[in-house]
C-alpha cells in the first residue's frame, strides 16, 4: 500500500550542487565521483536544465569522467 512521507532526502537532488558558483560564467572542470556522482554526460543534461531555469545556457565538453561547463546568456539580436 502506498503512503505519504513527511520528508525524504533524495540523493540525486540537483539543488545539492553549488550552482550559483558553477554557473557564474567562468569555465569549470568538474570530475565524476568528486564533484558529481552520475555520469559526465548525465551531469551535462542536469547542468543544461539548471542553466535554463536560471535564464541562460551552458556550454559543455565531456572528456572521460570529467566535464567542462560554462554558463552564458544569449543576447537579443
Amino acid at each position: 500500500m502506498s503512503k505519504v512521507l513527511k520528508e525524504f532526502l533524495f540523493t540525486n537532488n540537483p539543488l545539492k550542487y553549488p550552482w550559483d558558483k558553477w554557473l557564474d560564467g567562468r569555465t569549470w572542470q568538474l570530475t565524476q565521483g568528486k564533484d558529481f556522482k552520475c555520469t559526465a554526460k548525465a551531469f551535462g543534461s542536469i547542468a543544461s536544465s539548471t542553466a535554463r531555469k536560471k535564464g541562460g545556457k551552458v556550454r559543455t565538453h565531456v572528456r572521460d569522467k570529467k566535464i567542462v561547463i560554462q554558463f552564458f546568456r544569449e543576447t537579443n539580436r
